[in-house]
């Protein structure tokens, strides 16, 4: 963002509502039955039972074992901050605001733009 034109030194600070996840990969294996039970009075019911195990496989090599990791899950941006030397400037406030929005993917009312203390 300090490439934008006049926004000079240019600090970004994001905040996140929580923290990455790790999905790992697992073997699930689902065991099901059914059975069809009739009373003496002609009535039936049908009793179908579920079973599922799942297990989170893991790499081993070098004496460690660790889990298989098929997807990493990025945490939802709660907000940005953005401080730049050249945000007194109306344009390039909006130039930077326009930008942080677009680059965290976050609506514009999660994204702050201030003016850096003179030194």
């Amino acid at each position: 963002m300090s490439r934008i034109e006049g926004a000079g030194k240019v600090e970004v600070m994001i905040t996140y509502m929580s923290n990455k996840e790790l999905v790992p990969a697992y073997n699930s294996k689902v065991n099901e039955s059914s059975t069809v039970e009739k009373d003496s009075e002609g009535g039936t019911r049908n009793i179908i039972e579920k079973q599922t195990e799942k297990n989170v496989i893991y790499e081993e090599g070098n004496n460690l074992k660790k889990p298989l990791i098929i997807k990493e899950m990025l945490p939802e941006i709660k907000g940005v901050v953005v401080v730049a030397e050249g945000a007194k400037d109306l344009e390039v406030k909006d130039s930077l605001l326009r930008a942080a929005q677009v680059l965290a993917g976050v609506p514009i009312h999660k994204v702050q733009v201030f003016a850096a203390e003179s030194r």
